[in-house]
C-alpha cells in the first residue's frame, strides 16, 4: 500500500511538473505550434539519458518474464506517466491544433497509454522501458527537423535535419522496434503461444505503435518527395523567368539599336 502511495505521489508530481513547464513556455513563445515543440523537446531528451542508461537495448526472450520492482522502473514510470498525462492535458487543451496526421496521433497516443499501463501492471517494465526509448529517440530529430522548417532555415539544414532524421527512424521505429522487437518478442511469441498467457492487450497496442510508425514513414517519404518535386518546380520557374527577362533585354536593346541607325 506503501509502495502504491509512493508511486501514485510520484505521477502526480511528475505531472504538474510537466504541467508548469509547458504552461510556462506557451506563456513566453507566442506561436503555439512552436511552443508545442519547445515543450516538448527537453521531455525526449531526458527521456531518452535515462532511457540509454537503464534499459534493455537488445531484444530478447528474457524481457518476457515479469520482474519486480525496481527503483529505476519506478522512478521512470513516474516521469512517463506524468509526461503522459501532461501530453493528453495540452491535447484537450490545444484541441484546436490539428496537424495532417492528427488521426494517426490519437491511436498512437492511446495505444502509448495501453502499452505504458499494461507493461507496468504486468511486471514487463523491460519491455515498455525499450519501447519508450526507442519511440523517443527518434522523436527528438521530428522535432528538431520540424523546428528548423517552422524558423524557415536555408534548405541546407533542412536536407541535413531531414537526412538525420530520416536515418534514425529507419533505425529505431522500423529496425528496433518493428522488426527486432516486435517480430522477436511478439510475432514469434504467438506462433509458439497462440494465448500469450493471457497478455493480449500489450500485444494489440504493440501492433497498433507498428502500424502507425509505418504510416508515418510513408508520410515521411511523401513529404521528401513533395520537396523535391516543390524544389524543381521553383527552380524551372526561376529558369523559365529568366529566359523571358533576358529575351525581352535582348529584344529591347535591338529595339534601340535599330532606331539610333
Amino acid at each position: 500500500m506503501l509502495s502504491f502511495i509512493t508511486n501514485a505521489v510520484a505521477c502526480i508530481s511528475s505531472f504538474i511538473g510537466f504541467v508548469c513547464w509547458q504552461i510556462g513556455v506557451y506563456n513566453y513563445i507566442p506561436d503555439k505550434r512552436i511552443a508545442k515543440l519547445i515543450w516538448q523537446l527537453p521531455c525526449h531528451i531526458l527521456c531518452t539519458s535515462y532511457g540509454l542508461l537503464h534499459a534493455n537495448l537488445n531484444a530478447n526472450e528474457s524481457m518476457m518474464i515479469a520482474k519486480p520492482d525496481a527503483t529505476h522502473f519506478n522512478i521512470c514510470y513516474a516521469f512517463y506517466y506524468g509526461y503522459w498525462l501532461s501530453v493528453v492535458y495540452d491535447f484537450i487543451k490545444n484541441r484546436a491544433l490539428k496537424d495532417q496526421d492528427f488521426k494517426i496521433m490519437i491511436c498512437h497516443h492511446v495505444a502509448t497509454f495501453i502499452a505504458l499501463i499494461s507493461s507496468d501492471w504486468l511486471g514487463f517494465r523491460d519491455v515498455g522501458l525499450h519501447v519508450l526509448l526507442l519511440h523517443d529517440a527518434s522523436d527528438i530529430f521530428i522535432m528538431l527537423l520540424k523546428l528548423v522548417v517552422k524558423y524557415k532555415l536555408s534548405e541546407t539544414y533542412v536536407i541535413f535535419m531531414y537526412s538525420i532524421c530520416l536515418f534514425t527512424w529507419i533505425y529505431f521505429r522500423l529496425w528496433k522496434f518493428v522488426w527486432k522487437l516486435c517480430s522477436h518478442l511478439i510475432w514469434q511469441k504467438l506462433i509458439m503461444e497462440p494465448f500469450w498467457d493471457g497478455k493480449a492487450i500489450p500485444c494489440i497496442a504493440l501492433f497498433t505503435l507498428c502500424g502507425c510508425n509505418l504510416l508515418w514513414t510513408k508520410m515521411l517519404l511523401q513529404l521528401m518527395l513533395k520537396r523535391k518535386l516543390a524544389s524543381y518546380e521553383i527552380q524551372s520557374y526561376e529558369i523559365q523567368t529568366s529566359e523571358v527577362e533576358t529575351y525581352e533585354i535582348q529584344t529591347y536593346e535591338k529595339q534601340i539599336y535599330e532606331v539610333e541607325t
